[in-house]
């Protein structure tokens, strides 16, 4: 592993810090996008896309491929290996904010409303709001996977290292299918 971390490091470029680079790449991706209902799936790939030209390790994720949900959502989880940092990255989160427009029938809830519900899920709600990306730990990951599937319990989530180990080696775009 200590390999791999020198590895990265020499292909960080210019020793720009990860979140300024995800920030860019979110920035670049999104500044054409007025409306984010439904593009999950064209932004998650376009910001993969992007940070795996940058070298950075990250995983398109459906909420369906980790919890019970039948509802989907994709997100780009980022791992920072040089800093041992998660990053989830949701530029189309806004979606989920209660509006007066109907609610999916596949969610119970409009997520946000389910994450603001603790103080760390409020901050979390907040930096996906503003910045459309939060550094996270697996505490945080559950509050916001969650917020999609009240039903998932917190000791049978996938462990977010584990999104990045457990890759079918077929799937050649990079998304996370769960290895049951």
């Amino acid at each position: 592993m200590k390999e791999l971390k020198e590895y990265y490091k020499i292909l960080k470029p210019a020793n720009i810090p990860i979140t300024k680079q995800i920030a860019f790449v979110i920035d670049k991706e999104m500044r054409d996008i007025y409306e984010t209902e439904g593009l999950c799936t064209y932004v998650a790939n376009n910001i993969s896309h992007e940070l795996n030209s940058k070298h950075i390790l990250n995983r398109i994720v459906d909420i369906s491929d980790v919890s019970n949900s039948k509802f989907s959502h994709k997100f780009v989880l980022v791992f920072d290996n040089i800093e041992d940092d998660y990053y989830l990255v949701d530029p189309t989160y806004e979606q989920f904010v209660f509006r007066d427009e109907e609610l999916n029938e596949k969610l119970g809830v409009f997520p946000n409303e389910e994450l603001v519900k603790t103080e760390t899920g409020k901050k979390l709600s907040d930096l996906l709001l503003c910045d459309s990306f939060s550094r996270i730990d697996q505490t945080l990951f559950y509050e916001y996977v969650h917020s999609f599937d009240q039903s998932i319990e917190e000791d049978k989530l996938i462990k977010m290292e584990n999104i990045f180990l457990n890759i079918k080696e077929d799937n050649k775009n990079g998304d996370f299918k769960r290895i049951r």
